[in-house]
């Protein structure tokens, strides 16, 4: 009976530890999702970022091509129109 009593025993810790290895995995499945929501959000911040940066690099090429036409009053319209828009006055 001392035989089959400790058998029995181990039998239980076996399970408990069984148990416990069940929640643990749980919780690293719960982990692992919200850390690829977590990832994906970041992905979706470099994403606009980027975008924003290839706004900003249109821009740019476009006050360069301003810039750099022959035409002055390209850039003197340019510039006319910014400082409206900056000081908030429409014509």
């Amino acid at each position: 009976m001392n035989k089959k009593h400790a058998q029995q025993q181990f039998i239980t810790g076996l399970k408990k530890q069984l148990t416990l290895a069940h929640r643990m995995i749980e919780e690293l499945k719960n982990a692992n999702h919200a850390m690829n929501l977590h990832i994906q959000d970041l992905k979706d911040e470099v994403s606009t970022g980027n975008q924003a940066i290839n706004e900003l690099a249109g821009i740019i090429r476009e006050m360069d091509l301003m810039i750099m036409h022959p035409d002055g009053a390209v850039i003197s319209h340019f510039i006319q129109t910014y400082r409206e828009h900056k000081l908030g006055v429409t014509q």
